[in-house]
């Protein structure tokens, strides 16, 4: 499941499928182009969570920006009618469970009623970041538990360059470039919360976030994170596929609230 939250668009493919339909229509595609394009590149997947997922993202974006196709919407319907997909939602139940379909049932609803006029998609921002391959970056939980990362690569993405950062296998107080060179990337096993009290198994991965400003322009720096040294890269660094996409101020939570259920209260 790499769903972080009960949200349209609170998932990796959610999030792929849609900034990957706004691309091309920034660059002009017509729309039935781009529906085909969308649908070719993401449509083929056959597990359940997943097919609902592309399908709900593609019917969510279109919606947003006035133009949704007709059978894009009777797919989402179906899947929304249907309850594909539900099946871990419904296996962690609660609030959680009950955030999703608020949701789903909120989406059918915009689906299905008056669809806003076609609206012109222009590129967004181009952010840059002053992080660089090698540079360390350490985040503090409240009760004094230390996360470290590193900075694996920057890519040149659609809304400009993005770090991708991994999490490091460390456990320990204060880090320096000696004691931190040649540390291993963690996996995400843990990391992630899916319920109130339960961190729910998540398929093993490396730890590896692709993080962006907020929408209020926050930076690492304003989520938390401190540079605290820059060693050099790593052999492989550049073949570590990114993982998990949010923002800085996300990601800053996530970690401080896996680092108390690691470490506990000092």
């Amino acid at each position: 499941m790499s769903a972080w939250d009960a949200a349209v668009f609170d998932d990796d493919l959610a999030a792929d499928v849609r900034d990957e339909y706004r691309d091309l229509l920034e660059q002009r595609v017509p729309d039935a182009e781009a529906t085909k394009r969308v649908v070719d590149a993401f449509g083929a997947v056959t597990d359940d969570e997943d097919r609902a997922t592309f399908w709900l993202a593609l019917a969510a974006a279109q919606h947003i920006v006035g133009r949704l196709d007709d059978a894009v919407k009777a797919h989402a319907l179906q899947i929304i009618d249907d309850g594909v997909g539900m099946e871990l939602w419904e296996s962690v139940g609660g609030a959680d469970l009950a955030r999703r379909q608020k949701m789903l049932g909120r989406l059918r609803a915009q689906l299905t009623g008056p669809q806003p006029a076609p609206k012109r998609v222009r590129r967004p921002r181009q952010v840059t970041t002053d992080l660089v391959a090698g540079d360390i970056l350490s985040l503090t939980s409240d009760s004094g538990a230390v996360a470290l990362f590193r900075v694996l690569r920057v890519e040149d993405q659609r809304d400009g360059q993005r770090p991708i950062v991994a999490l490091l296998d460390w456990q320990g107080g204060a880090a320096t470039s000696e004691t931190v060179q040649g540390l291993p990337i963690r996996t995400n096993e843990g990391v992630f919360l899916y319920a109130d009290d339960d961190p729910t198994p998540h398929p093993p991965a490396p730890a590896v976030f692709a993080p962006i400003e907020d929408q209020g322009r926050l930076g690492w720096r304003d989520a938390g994170f401190v540079h605290v040294a820059r060693v050099a890269p790593s052999p492989g660094d550049d073949d570590v596929e990114m993982i998990h996409g949010m923002h800085w101020s996300t990601m800053s939570w996530l970690l401080a609230a896996w680092l108390e259920r690691r470490d506990g209260p000092r």
